[in-house]
């Protein structure tokens, strides 16, 4: 557990849960929830990072570099240098759309487009993609 905040108002955040003691300090409350729901992601999203790696890596996909950070229209993206940059927001969506956005990315570190080899591997490590993002344009993204 960790507090945040000058002096006598602070933020106490666990794992599972953030208290405030001055409830009427919108930014400190901001600030709190945000570092709270940052480290969160962070725990979650590697977590299934590794998860979906794991079969990628079957295929010939490279390990990634994984960076997490606000997107105001993108769910992911990756880099020529094979970089993988995942929206904070994601946390917010369904497992399994989780599950395809980061195989999505995992797949352009072998195909950087969107050509039938990249939809033809993509099918082989997740053969169900087309639900899960059918699902996925319906969630807000911010």
């Amino acid at each position: 557990m960790w507090r945040i905040g000058p002096g006598r108002n602070y933020s106490k955040i666990s794992n599972s849960s953030v208290w405030i003691e001055d409830k009427n300090d919108t930014g400190s409350v901001r600030k709190s929830v945000d570092t709270w729901y940052r480290k969160r992601a962070h725990e979650t999203l590697g977590r299934y990072m590794e998860r979906c790696y794991a079969g990628a890596s079957r295929h010939g996909v490279a390990e990634p570099a994984l960076t997490i950070c606000k997107m105001l229209r993108r769910w992911g993206s990756c880099s020529p240098k094979g970089n993988i940059t995942l929206n904070l927001n994601l946390e917010k969506a369904p497992v399994h759309c989780i599950e395809y956005v980061i195989m999505h990315e995992l797949c352009h570190l072998k195909y950087h487009n969107h050509s039938k080899s990249f939809f033809s591997i993509l099918t082989r490590c997740q053969p169900d993609w087309r639900k899960r993002k059918e699902v996925l344009d319906w969630v807000v993204i911010g």
